[in-house]
């Protein structure tokens, strides 16, 4: 029998939870449950070698363009904004070079066969990138109020300092690694569990308060309250905009306008791309036997929330000119260098008549 099936005394009294860590290592292919079909494994596998690949292309030429155009995304020249859109493309890339290929391994295999620190990486590194891009959101909001609102009162203002707008992107990234540090060694451990496509916290004890503390912080604290801040610092600069005559009739009006609408949009893909993620860890925390959790619940819920990673640089195409342009020129250049090798390579090996 199956370590993994109930066994033929089970009772979901004695056993409120499963909480197991699938190591491949320690179980055999005879002993393991395949929980997902094969044409599950087709669509979805395809869908996160989509992911991987998108999230990957698109945010590296996202990061190329802006090292390149770094003055050219902003309201103004300096103003920083393009920085917040790196942070968020580098851990967006982080999740189609690190998260999904793991993820991708584990689902097919349906267990975890990287090892117990590597296992523990991975809980951090998506809890890191969860937080980092909804703080990184919240942030770009605050340093946008700040300069609009000082432009709002004199024409020749004072942006924010350099050392204040590296401060606020790096401090997502400090948040993140705070929040994986309590989640995975102090409160709980990193393990994966059955019907599950990467590693995570354990499932909570129904006697275990810390876990449910921690999950209840872990929603206000990274979802909630960032997303009142940003909605209202929003609203507060297109109040400003409006009512200031002096940026109605200045020409950096409309542009500032049009921003602050793709940013809106990016949270808006953000929310909706990670609520089945939050539907799900609010699900397994309440429901009693974790032997009904919904077999593609998980998965279904962190492919959606991958795919997140993916959009941004199509929001950022379709919104900003300068990264429609830049993305031309980068493939244009590789295209024109691919064919001049290839050229190269024809007339080096072509035999001289």
């Amino acid at each position: 029998m199956s370590q993994y099936q109930y066994p033929f005394n089970y009772s979901p009294i004695a056993e409120p939870y499963v909480s197991e860590h699938l190591d491949c290592y320690n179980i055999s292919e005879e002993d393991r449950v395949r929980y997902f079909s094969l044409t599950t494994r087709i669509i979805f596998g395809a869908w996160m070698v989509l992911i991987s690949i998108g999230a990957v292309t698109g945010n590296l030429l996202v990061i190329v363009v802006i090292l390149v155009n770094r003055y050219k995304l902003g309201i103004k020249k300096g103003t920083g904004t393009n920085y917040f859109l790196m942070s968020l493309s580098i851990a967006d890339m982080m999740v189609g070079l690190f998260v999904v290929p793991q993820a991708l391994h584990t689902f097919l295999r349906e267990c975890w066969g990287f090892g117990s620190l590597m296992c523990l990486l991975t809980t951090s590194c998506i809890s890191v990138i969860v937080s980092t891009s909804i703080h990184t959101l919240m942030y770009l909001a605050i340093f946008k109020y700040i300069n609009i609102k000082r432009c709002a009162k004199t024409i020749n203002y004072k942006p924010i300092s350099r050392c204040v707008r590296n401060l606020m992107i790096i401090l997502p990234y400090i948040w993140g690694l705070i929040l994986a540090v309590l989640a995975t060694k102090f409160l709980s451990s990193a393990k994966l569990k059955p019907k599950t496509i990467q590693c995570g916290p354990e499932y909570p004890n129904t006697g275990d308060r810390r876990l449910y503390i921690l999950h209840v912080a872990n929603q206000f604290l990274n979802i909630v309250l960032p997303t009142i801040i940003i909605i209202f610092t929003y609203l507060k600069i297109y109040g400003i905009i409006k009512r200031d005559a002096w940026l109605r009739d200045n020409s950096l009006r409309a542009p500032e306008s049009e921003i602050l609408k793709t940013f809106f949009i990016v949270l808006v893909c953000f929310l909706l791309c990670w609520a089945p993620y939050f539907v799900y860890t609010n699900y397994v925390k309440i429901i009693p036997n974790k032997h009904d959790i919904p077999v593609h619940f998980n998965l279904v819920a962190f492919c959606f929330g991958y795919s997140n990673s993916a959009c941004n640089p199509i929001i950022y195409a379709w919104r900003f000119p300068e990264f429609r342009v830049g993305y031309q020129h980068i493939l244009r250049s590789r295209r024109r260098r691919s064919s001049a090798a290839i050229s190269l390579s024809q007339s080096v090996i072509r035999p001289s008549s």
